[in-house]
């Protein structure tokens, strides 16, 4: 039916092609959305959800991500209040205590705020 990795089947968790596949697949079978969503296994809340959501424009499926150059220049380990700051599409700006924040997170904070999350 849709085409989602293992991680994602096994949280039950759509995409917005998943749920776009969905809505169509109700608006084709011609039952009540109730009647639907019981059928396939899924809440009617879920459809309902989803239906909004797309609607709303709040489905998209892809963020543009883009590699900006960096130069690294060898410094002295970072001190004690040392920070660093990242600006982001939109004029977010970030600010960052380099000694204490694990590049990770950083990395799925960028994410999250370019998903619009």
């Amino acid at each position: 039916m849709f085409k989602r990795d293992e991680a994602e089947v096994a949280l039950g968790r759509w995409t917005p092609a998943d749920a776009r596949a969905a809505l169509a697949q109700w608006a084709a079978s011609g039952l009540t959305k109730t009647a639907f969503a019981e059928q396939q296994g899924y809440t009617t809340e879920r459809l309902r959800r989803w239906e909004r959501r797309l609607a709303e424009g709040n489905g998209g499926d892809e963020v543009e991500l883009r590699l900006v150059p960096l130069v690294a220049r060898e410094t002295a380990a970072p001190s004690e209040g040392a920070s660093a700051k990242l600006q982001l599409p939109g004029g977010v700006v970030l600010e960052l205590d380099t000694a204490h924040v694990d590049p990770r997170w950083v990395a799925a904070l960028i994410l999250d705020v370019a998903r619009g999350a």
